[in-house]
Order: C-alpha cells, then sequence, then structure tokens
C-alpha cells in the first residue's frame, strides 16, 4: 500500500499461492491497524481480485 500524502509504502510478504481471503486478512490486520482503513483504494486488475 502506497500513502501518496507522505510517499509511504508499506509491503506486506506473502506467498504466490496466498488466498484473497488471507490477502483480506492481512489488510485488515496489518493496513487497517497502522493506517486506518483507506478512502480510496486502487487494485491491480489480477483475476483473484476480479473474480
Amino acid at each position: 500500500m502506497v500513502n501518496r500524502c507522505f510517499k509511504y509504502a508499506t509491503f506486506i510478504p506473502t506467498c504466490s499461492k496466498c488466498k484473497i481471503e488471507e490477502v483480506v486478512g492481512l489488510f485488515l490486520a496489518l493496513i487497517v491497524k497502522l493506517w486506518g482503513i483507506p478512502q480510496d483504494l486502487v487494485l491491480d486488475c489480477d483475476l483473484c481480485f476480479m473474480g
């Protein structure tokens, strides 16, 4: 996740076979905990997000 205001990036290490449920859990546990709920989300158009 990139904070455009502060130009700060937060990276979450995952495995390549991580399921979307795990990604959401990591996002909530790490990103929301640190920064709060983001106002905007721009997602990659990967099939796991489009399904």
